[in-house]
């Protein structure tokens, strides 16, 4: 109670919006300004991450555990240059907040040469 005798209730309700984000470029040039793919991840645990990403054959041409992988253009990272078009890739992830078990995002990004 206050000085006048008076008693107050408050209450508030936290909302906690953390659903986890992917987001990237479309296309990247290796010889350009943008020369690596990557993609900007929001609420996701990094230790569950995964990208995969394929040639339009569905051949797997390169794959990495980082979240903050870069890739070139070339075949698995480190090999020879692939050619240019669209390549699809998937990301495996769990969320950093939520209990949903693993989840996938799919895009596409057009390399260029």
């Amino acid at each position: 109670a206050n000085i006048f005798g008076c008693t107050t209730l408050a209450e508030t309700e936290v909302l906690r919006d953390c659903r986890p984000r992917i987001v990237g470029p479309n296309a990247f040039r290796p010889s350009g300004a943008n020369p690596e793919f990557f993609l900007y991840s929001y609420f996701i645990d990094e230790a569950s991450f995964q990208i995969f990403i394929y040639n339009r054959w569905g051949e797997m041409v390169y794959q990495s555990n980082n979240i903050d992988f870069r890739w070139n253009g070339n075949y698995s990272g480190n090999g020879a240059p692939l050619p240019p078009g669209m390549y699809t890739w998937v990301v495996k992830y769990k969320s950093a907040y939520r209990e949903k078990g693993i989840e996938e995002k799919r895009g596409g990004v057009l390399l260029m040469r």
